[in-house]
């Protein structure tokens, strides 16, 4: 019966994921809707991409997400290949 609760609530959380497609083609999916000018981060020591909101003078976690292609290690050959852009974050 647990194991039956624990499902549902996956499927009830899946279905409200957003998809969203990056400038570059990736897709996504996120808990949070991302806007336009919204970026994908890869941080070092987290477990998945982030979605980041970007002013003029700070930046702004959006929420965590999903993207195929950048999951498991892509982003660095990616980044290697010249694909895709490395920007150092700086945060406090």
């Amino acid at each position: 019966m647990g194991l039956y609760l624990e499902n549902a609530t996956i499927v009830e959380r899946f279905r409200k994921l957003v998809i969203f497609e990056t400038k570059n083609g990736y897709l996504g999916r996120s808990a949070s809707k991302p806007s336009p000018g919204d970026r994908v981060y890869i941080l070092s020591g987290c477990d998945y991409p982030v979605l980041i909101q970007r002013s003029k003078t700070q930046y702004a976690n959006v929420g965590l997400c999903f993207v195929n292609g950048v999951m498991y290690g892509e982003a660095v050959q990616t980044a290697i290949d010249e694909k895709i852009s490395i920007e150092v974050l700086e945060i406090q």
